[in-house]
């Protein structure tokens, strides 16, 4: 079992430039090789911080916010999924002694489109989203883009996570219920340009059979079927150098709920030779 280290380790402010001027903004912790984690959409960096503390024992931590959230600005109004690569590039070259690329949801699909750009030395995904026998978002973003618009964030919210994260009556519930749907009524506005992007990638896994970094496929044993799971099963299919691990028990959260689980694969995984 890894020792998490203390809540009070400190975290300290870091930013770079991306190529088109956005000021993308992360902290930091812990020493040895450098890890970059990337969230997904609707959050920021606070998602990856409990796996990150732990993992700060033996690796310095550097967890971006990405654009449009946290420390970094929102950014041209030019959007896509090679401006999200050109951030977390910037973000590595800033890295001493880099040893992995670490992502979440549709910040994991960002990771691996980097991935396609540059060559790295390992990258661990929870759950990337790609659009392979459905749309993410389909014929719901434009109700959730008009909900944004019309300032209901309330509804915005819980369209998207019936059926964009698919949770079920009994999860948003219990999410309602807590302070992070106050929090994830404050990003909504972020989401749509991201969703256009998820829905309009290419579901081609042919593209990904160049790839040549490891890769460590994390998933929840309850999460939905799509996206969540059919991208994680092709994406093993796809790429050379892949394997799947799951954890018991969670879902497409479970780097929140289960932080000792999800550290301890990604330290295994790290060590591998």
């Amino acid at each position: 079992m890894m020792k998490q280290h203390s809540d009070e380790l400190p975290l300290h402010e870091g930013s770079v430039r991306s190529t088109d001027g956005t000021r993308i903004g992360y902290l930091y912790c812990g020493s040895g090789p450098a890890l970059v984690f990337v969230h997904g959409s609707m959050a920021t960096h606070t998602d990856w911080l409990p796996a990150a503390r732990i993992l700060s024992a033996n690796h310095t931590c550097i967890l971006m916010d990405r654009r449009g959230r946290g420390r970094s600005s929102f950014g041209p109004a030019e959007y896509s999924v090679e401006t999200e690569s050109a951030d977390i590039a910037a973000v590595i070259a800033k890295t001493r002694d880099f040893a992995a690329l670490i992502g979440h949801s549709y910040g994991a699909t960002c990771c691996i489109e980097a991935s396609l750009r540059m060559k790295l030395p390992r990258v661990a995904l929870y759950e990337p989203v790609l659009s392979i026998a459905a749309p993410i978002a389909g014929a719901s973003l434009e109700p959730y883009c008009q909900a944004v618009e019309s300032a209901d964030l309330d509804r915005a919210v819980q369209i998207g996570m019936e059926d964009f994260i698919r949770y079920n009556s009994e999860e948003i519930a219990g999410l309602r219920a807590t302070r992070a749907w106050k929090k994830l009524q404050a990003l909504a506005p972020t989401w749509g340009r991201e969703l256009r992007v998820m829905d309009t990638l290419s579901p081609n896994m042919e593209r990904f059979r160049a790839m040549e970094s490891p890769v460590l496929l994390l998933r929840g044993s309850e999460s939905p079927e799509h996206p969540m799971q059919r991208t994680v099963r092709e994406l093993a299919s796809a790429l050379p150098h892949a394997r799947v691990e799951t954890i018991e028990g969670q879902n497409h959260m479970g780097l929140r709920l289960a932080p000792v689980e999800v550290a301890e694969k990604i330290e295994a995984f790290l060590n591998e030779r």
